[in-house]
């Protein structure tokens, strides 16, 4: 829900979704986010009502892929460093790692592609020997050859053009995963206004919640899906005020 949302250009938060200053209002209940979910979560039911989508609580890493490697699934849907569920599991046709795209041809942002991944940084822990101990660490993770071993093992695009250009990665992309060239080019096109919503506490429980619902009942109306989760995000930004 958050990677279409944020594809399509719509927002979770008033203050530019967070980003001109602290959010303090949810607007998903207002205007084209309204529309956007409830799209979203019209789509998602008639998917379960075709009986052609698996039940929301299905372990991925195990029965998903496992569905998805026999043929028996047409896609399943995981970043990208989940790609080694597939290669490890070697299906018996082509297959390919397609970007997420925003809710429909309108999306403002279509064609791009979300960039996330693990952000390592040095804390001022006032010891300088830890200190020098993380820069170290990321220092050698940052190096071509070890992002070429990280990302051919679970099937990460390599965050440097020199570890995309190194013999390890190209060669494993050829063999393994032509796609994955698609994926960077597009991350080198991707506006760096689009960003996925910001503040200070979790927002993905509430595409969860809705798609559980709809899993568990695909009959329910839409709007009150939406009512019933956004309950506990609102809940929670008016704790972190009351907090701050």
């Amino acid at each position: 829900m958050v990677d279409m949302m944020t594809i399509q250009g719509l927002s979770y938060f008033n203050n530019n979704n967070g980003f001109s200053k602290p959010a303090t209002k949810v607007v998903l209940e207002e205007g084209d986010n309204l529309k956007g979910m409830q799209k979203v979560l019209s789509l998602t039911a008639q998917l379960y009502k075709n009986k052609v989508a698996a039940p929301y609580e299905m372990d991925l890493s195990t029965e998903g892929f496992t569905l998805f490697d026999s043929g028996e699934a047409g896609f399943v849907y995981a970043t990208n460093s989940w790609t080694h569920y597939v290669t490890y599991g070697k299906p018996e046709f082509e297959y390919a790692f397609i970007p997420s795209v925003g809710i429909d041809d309108s999306a403002k942002y279509a064609g791009s592609v979300i960039s996330e991944g693990t952000g390592l940084f040095v804390a001022n822990t006032g010891n300088e020997r830890e200190m020098q101990g993380a820069y170290e660490f990321i220092k050698f993770l940052a190096q071509p050859e070890n992002q070429a071993q990280w990302c051919t093992t679970l099937g990460y695009v390599p965050y440097t053009d020199e570890a995309v250009a190194t013999e390890a990665w190209q060669s494993w992309m050829a063999e393994t995963l032509p796609s994955a060239q698609g994926v960077i080019d597009r991350i080198k096109n991707t506006s760096t206004e689009m960003r996925l919503p910001y503040a200070e506490f979790s927002v993905n429980g509430v595409g969860k919640k809705m798609f559980a619902l709809l899993s568990s009942d695909a009959s329910k109306d839409p709007n009150q899906v939406i009512e019933n989760s956004l309950f506990t995000i609102k809940e929670t930004m008016e704790l972190w005020k009351a907090r701050r």
